[in-house]
């Protein structure tokens, strides 16, 4: 439903992954902080607690977790 709100107000290119972040990044497909270059290439995806944490491999938490 958002993705859809988000393309009716102008918003182009919008994508909904199924099974979410943590998702798309446990199956190694690369995750990208700012505009999405290689410089932006992000190597941790901060799971927000431990909760959330069980859903997302434990090497892509990053170290402060």
């Amino acid at each position: 439903m958002i993705a859809e709100k988000l393309m009716n107000n102008g918003i182009q290119n919008v994508r909904s992954l199924e099974g979410g972040i943590f998702e798309w990044a446990n199956r190694g497909h690369p995750v990208f902080s700012g505009n999405g270059t290689t410089e932006d290439l992000a190597k941790y995806v901060h799971p927000f607690d431990k909760k959330w944490g069980k859903f997302l491999n434990p090497e892509l938490h990053p170290p402060d977790y």
